[in-house]
C-alpha cells in the first residue's frame, strides 16, 4: 500500500474523521520541490504533508525546509516518513518539526501552535505580519522610520520593495500609520513612544520561530530570552545561554550545531521571525525580548519584564 495511502487511513483513525489528501504543488527553487506535498484539512486548519521517499537530510535541514516550503504553501508542514530512528525521533522534537510516521507514531506541533502560523493580517485578522512588526519596532527603537521613503525603509530593514509595501499597508489598515505621498511614499505615525507600543502590542506575536538545543556557544551572536533578561534587569543568568538568529544564521555551522540530547548541549538557539538585530542597535531589542517571554508563568520573569518596560 502506498505511503500517503497508509497516511489517509491513519490521520482518519486518528481524528475520527475521513481524510483525504490533495496534491499540493510546491512554486520556488527545485529544491524545495524534492518531496511530493499533498494537503488536508485537520482540527479546522489545512495541513501539508511532504512524503519523504529517501530521507537524507538533518532534523534541522528538514525544520528548514519546512518553514521555507510552508511560507509559498501558507500551511504548516509535517513530514511523512515510513521509518524512523528513535535518535532522530528525538531530535525532530527538539526541533519542533512535525512528523508522521503512519501507522506508528506521529508529532504534529504546527496544527496545535497557532501563533506560529497565524495568517497574514486579513480584513479580519488581528494580528500583524513579521514584516509589520518589525517596522513598527524598528520606529520604536531607532525612530527612523517615519517620513522615510518606502523603497529605503525596505533597504534598511532587509525587506523586498513588496515585503515592505504590503507590511505598509497593515499598518494604514490597522490605524498604526498613515501612508503619505505618491512618489516617494512615506509612513506618518498615528503615536509616538509608549502610546505606538501599547497601541501596537496586541497585535504583535513572538518574534521566536523554534527553539534548538545547540552544541556550541556562538561567537558574534546576540544573547536573548532569559539571558537578555538577566542583562537588563536582576533577573538570575539560565545555566544554558541563550541566544537569537535568523534562519540564515541558523543554517551556519559555526553558529548552529544541534545537539542530540540536554546533556550535549551548551546552549540554546532561538530562530527568529525576523532578524534578531532588526533595530540595528547591536543587541536584541527589549520590545521583542518582551514579547518573547510574556507568556512565562513565572512571576519573576513577569516581574523582570515589567521593570525592563517602564522606561520603554
Amino acid at each position: 500500500m502506498k505511503l500517503t495511502k497508509r497516511l489517509e487511513e491513519y490521520l482518519s483513525k486518528i481524528f475520527g474523521e475521513g481524510v483525504v489528501l490533495s496534491a499540493c504543488p510546491v512554486m520556488g527553487p527545485m529544491y524545495l520541490k524534492r518531496f511530493p506535498v499533498f494537503s488536508t484539512r485537520l482540527l479546522g486548519r489545512e495541513v501539508a504533508f511532504a512524503v519523504v521517499e529517501r530521507d537524507a537530510m538533518s532534523p534541522h535541514e528538514y525544520a528548514r525546509h519546512a518553514s521555507q516550503i510552508g511560507e509559498r504553501i501558507s500551511m504548516p508542514v509535517v513530514f511523512v516518513f515510513e521509518s524512523i530512528t528513535g535518535s532522530r525521533r528525538n531530535a525532530f522534537l527538539r526541533c519542533m518539526t512535525g512528523f508522521v510516521v503512519p501507522g506508528n507514531q506521529f508529532f504534529l506541533p504546527p496544527i496545535m501552535d497557532v501563533k506560529e502560523w497565524a495568517p497574514r493580517l486579513h480584513k479580519n485578522s488581528k494580528m500583524l505580519s513579521y514584516a509589520a512588526q518589525a517596522l513598527v519596532i524598528r520606529q520604536l527603537v531607532k525612530g527612523d522610520v517615519e517620513n522615510l521613503p518606502l523603497v529605503r525603509v525596505a533597504e534598511i530593514l532587509g525587506y523586498s520593495g513588496t515585503t515592505l509595501t504590503k507590511a505598509a499597508g497593515e499598518l494604514a489598515a490597522t490605524g498604526i500609520a498613515e501612508i503619505v505621498g505618491a512618489r516617494p511614499k512615506v509612513l506618518q505615525f498615528s503615536r509616538s513612544g509608549k502610546d505606538l507600543w501599547e497601541h501596537a502590542r496586541a497585535m504583535f506575536r513572538s518574534p521566536v520561530k523554534r527553539t534548538l538545543l545547540n552544541r556550541l556557544i556562538p561567537q558574534g551572536v546576540d544573547a536573548a530570552g532569559l539571558s537578555a533578561l538577566a542583562e537588563r534587569t536582576l533577573m538570575a543568568a539560565p545555566v544554558r545561554k541563550v541566544f537569537a538568529v535568523d534562519e540564515r544564521q541558523a543554517g551556519d555551522q559555526r553558529v548552529c550545531s544541534v545537539a542530540d540530547s540536554r546533556d550535549d548541549a551548551q546552549s540554546e538557539l532561538q530562530i527568529w521571525h525576523y532578524p534578531p538585530r532588526i533595530t540595528g542597535s547591536g543587541k536584541v531589542d527589549r520590545y521583542s525580548l518582551f514579547l518573547s517571554l510574556k507568556d512565562a508563568a513565572d512571576p519573576r520573569i513577569e516581574g523582570a519584564l515589567e521593570n525592563m518596560m517602564e522606561d520603554a
